[in-house]
């Protein structure tokens, strides 16, 4: 007998909501460092501020 985790819940209840992001970043938005052009795949901290997301690290930012 296997034991479920929390990811293979099945579909969301009211109160959770679905991003579609099950673990794999191809699906997740991506774009180009302004200096290195190395690629930067989306994370949650930049939710609110992705559009302004410029730079892959401080770094590239000084």
């Amino acid at each position: 007998m296997t034991k479920k985790s929390s990811k293979d819940a099945g579909p969301a209840t009211p109160g959770q909501t679905t991003t579609g992001f099950k673990g794999n970043k191809h699906y997740l938005p991506s774009k180009l460092c302004k200096t290195c052009g190395r690629e930067m795949t989306w994370r949650k901290s930049w939710a609110k501020n992705w559009d302004q997301v410029l730079y892959c690290s401080d770094k590239c930012r000084s």
